[in-house]
């Protein structure tokens, strides 16, 4: 891979990364500001946060899929990246969806659109590296 095609990853991945930041340091000021109070997930948002980023810069195959969780858990309720932790149900006749988080879902689909190939990437090497052990 050349390392043009790093760097052009790594900034895909960073656009999700610093959009999340951004959420996440905008909820927190609007916390400070005693429009909310901050709960477990807010804690939970920063220390995964931190963890991401510093992974960021030491392993990048680590940050992708460390981000991945992020959104996840964030779609499910175990992280907020806003003061308030908002959520919706959905239900196809008897059967409800668990509580959900719409600004995780969207980051979570800009994080696959963006990143799609490079997952698709790690998974094909790691196949690869499992087929000559």
């Amino acid at each position: 891979m050349t390392t043009d095609n790093k760097m052009k990853k790594r900034i895909l991945l960073g656009i999700t990364i610093l959009i999340a930041l951004g959420f996440v340091i905008t909820g927190w000021i609007n916390l400070f500001r005693d429009e909310a109070t901050a709960q477990w997930q807010h804690f939970v948002t920063i220390v995964f946060l931190l963890i991401i980023i510093y992974f960021y810069f030491t392993n990048f195959t680590k940050t992708v899929i460390l981000t991945g969780v992020f959104f996840l858990a964030g779609t499910f309720g175990l992280l907020s990246m806003t003061a308030g932790i908002s959520t919706f149900y959905f239900r196809i006749g008897p059967i409800q969806s668990p509580p959900l988080n719409g600004l995780s879902i969207g980051l979570l689909l800009l994080y696959l659109i963006l990143n799609l190939d490079t997952i698709i990437d790690m998974k094909l090497d790691y196949e690869e590296k499992k087929k000559t052990n």
